[in-house]
């Protein structure tokens, strides 16, 4: 099974699993991977295990450092965050590392039982909120790894850019007590249930978050509420949950999950397995459609609301940063073992 090469110039020539399938993506939204990937990626590896995150040596909260490396969630970053200062792509790899390890605590014993879910998650959001003062010892390296990453993520941002950035980020970490339920019930109420579960889980909207934080810029207020930039941090939502959703499918299927398209596509809609893949791809194809076409709306956009050379760049920067996400992941994806099944 193939795995995130070591040498990053390596990772524009995808490697792909059988159960992947490409969506073309890198096609429209062009890849490039961080010239300075090798030494972010041995600083990072450094920082999860002095924080415990991942251990060499079999423990029980600890992720396995070899089970880690071979996914290569810093690889993701690499692909992800190709302009940023090695600092504030190393904050992303440790925040994309924390997310992976945070997320596969709810695959364990707390994969069907709410109630352990729930104290998991009151504990980090306790920790979003007060930092590790805020719950009792022993504190599990998630909720070390957290309170270091969310500390740095906060420096030099705005108020209301940190007010955003805790609420996105409140919604990830409490996400997973639904997608529980849905688990229990067997269903997630249709698709529109399946969205309102789906794009908390995804982790998405602190993602775009994190655009700005290692870009070192903020999006103008007038500009972020804008049906333009909200339609394209949507589709760059939807993509992302959407295609992984088609990745993971064999995975998820083994394990029950109810919260993936294809999956309510079938039982709820009565669709075939193929012709449900087949309408994720359409959406897939449409969400793509919608990045594009407002993209070409900005200029104007920015004229109207008269924002001067700075505020323009932050838009810039901005949906470019989501279209290097874009191509990233569905390339990351291509590559990784973390979604395939047995």
């Amino acid at each position: 099974m193939s795995h995130p090469p070591t040498n990053p110039n390596a990772l524009s020539s995808p490697q792909a699993h059988g159960h992947i399938v490409d969506f073309g993506i890198q096609d429209v939204f062009r890849l490039r991977v961080h010239p300075c990937a090798e030494e972010a990626v041995a600083r990072h590896r450094h920082w999860a295990r002095g924080i415990g995150l991942i251990s060499d040596v079999p423990t029980a909260d600890a992720y396995p450092a070899n089970r880690y490396e071979l996914i290569g969630p810093d690889y993701l970053s690499a692909m992800c965050f190709r302009e940023t200062a090695v600092d504030d792509l190393v904050l992303s790899m440790d925040w994309m590392g924390w997310t992976m390890v945070y997320d596969d605590r709810f695959d364990g014993p707390a994969n069907r039982d709410p109630a352990t879910a729930t104290r998991t998650m009151t504990r980090m959001l306790s920790v979003l909120h007060h930092g590790l003062d805020g719950v009792p010892p022993p504190h599990h390296p998630t909720e070390t790894a957290f309170a270091d990453i969310w500390a740095r993520e906060c420096e030099g941002m705005s108020p209301a850019w940190k007010a955003r950035a805790a609420t996105d980020q409140q919604s990830f970490i409490a996400a997973f007590v639904p997608e529980i339920l849905a688990r229990r019930r067997g269903h997630c109420y249709g698709v529109k249930g399946y969205y309102a579960v789906r794009r908390a889980t995804s982790a998405m909207q602190s993602v775009i978050d994190l655009i700005e934080r290692v870009g070192r810029f903020e999006v103008p207020p007038s500009a972020f509420q804008s049906p333009e930039l909200l339609l394209i941090r949507r589709a760059t939502a939807d993509i992302s949950a959407l295609t992984n959703d088609v990745n993971s499918l064999a995975k998820e299927e083994e394990q029950g999950d109810v919260c993936n398209l294809v999956i309510v596509l079938r039982t709820e809609g009565g669709m075939s397995r193929d012709d449900a893949v087949a309408e994720v791809r359409r959406r897939v194809d449409e969400c793509v459609h919608t990045i594009t076409a407002m993209e070409e709306r900005l200029p104007d956009l920015c004229t109207s609301l008269g924002l001067d050379r700075t505020g323009r760049d932050a838009v810039r920067h901005y949906v470019q940063g989501m279209k290097d996400y874009t191509a990233g992941f569905t390339q990351w994806e291509m590559r990784t073992p973390r979604y395939a099944g047995s």
